[in-house]
């Protein structure tokens, strides 16, 4: 027995109906950003950056080196360079950094060694700075908590001080 193709039964032809996309309004929001977050990582707005403060006070300068934009557990380095400004060495020129402001990383270490962690700052002493020296603190450490972040670091000699203030925004 043969079958021919006209006795095989077909399903049925579909109904007719337009093509469209269906997006909610919250959709219509979030494509265009979902497009916009690589463009904005291709012209470096989610990179690393770092900046130069620097304050000029009584017989000493300040200025801090330091990435203002960081990622999370990220490695971050800050220079600290005071130089001695007066015409007379500064026996013990104190730098300090808030303890508040470093709380926010995690594996702190620096050169040269911290001589005092307070409730309020890490110090470290610097002695004998002639005229005209500059002395250079370091520090590296990681990211710990994500978000901004604000901290002041201080230059301190017997009769004198300045101050500078460090924005610091960290990547989750």
């Amino acid at each position: 027995m043969s079958t021919s193709e006209q006795d095989v039964p077909q399903p049925p032809q579909p109904p007719d109906f337009d093509r469209k996309l269906h997006f909610y309004p919250y959709q219509l929001i979030g494509l265009p950003i979902l497009f916009l977050i690589p463009l904005l990582a291709l012209f470096g707005v989610f990179g690393e950056t770092s900046t130069t403060v620097e304050q000029v006070g009584s017989g000493i300068t300040l200025e801090v080196e330091y990435s203002n934009r960081v990622h999370f557990q990220g490695l971050d380095g800050t220079e600290i360079r005071v130089q001695n400004t007066s015409d007379q060495a500064i026996p013990v020129l104190t730098v300090s950094i808030e303890k508040a402001f470093l709380d926010n990383y995690s594996d702190i270490s620096f050169t040269p060694d911290v001589d005092a962690i307070t409730d309020e700052a890490y110090i470290i002493r610097l002695e004998d700075v002639q005229p005209g020296e500059a002395r250079i603190v370091t520090y590296d450490s990681k990211g710990k908590i994500a978000g901004q972040h604000r901290g002041t670091v201080t230059a301190t000699t017997g009769e004198a001080s300045t101050s500078v203030t460090l924005d610091i925004f960290i990547f989750p």
